[in-house]
């Protein structure tokens, strides 16, 4: 039995390992447009929204994903989308 905890325990770390974190990606996306290195951070910011999209998916009344997604796409000058996420959010 603790030889199955264990296998569980460790196989829920790299699941959770592997899921991308769609704030990291947008932070990452931040940091890349700080140093000039845009196209770069429009892909960290359109995974972003791609994982919000994935996590809305789910679960649609994630504040935590409605928040990263308008922000990324509000980075990626995605405005009129950005208003409508908004309003579907709240």
């Amino acid at each position: 039995m603790m030889i199955f905890t264990v296998l569980v325990c460790a196989s829920g770390i790299l699941y959770a390992q592997e899921k991308a974190d769609a704030l990291k990606l947008y932070r990452t996306g931040r940091s890349l447009d700080s140093a000039g290195r845009t196209e770069e951070a429009k892909a960290s910011y359109t995974a972003a929204v791609n994982v919000c999209l994935a996590e809305l998916r789910q679960n649609p009344r994630n504040m935590d994903s409605y928040t990263v997604y308008t922000w990324s796409l509000f980075r990626l000058h995605r405005y009129h989308e950005t208003v409508a996420a908004s309003q579907r959010g709240s």
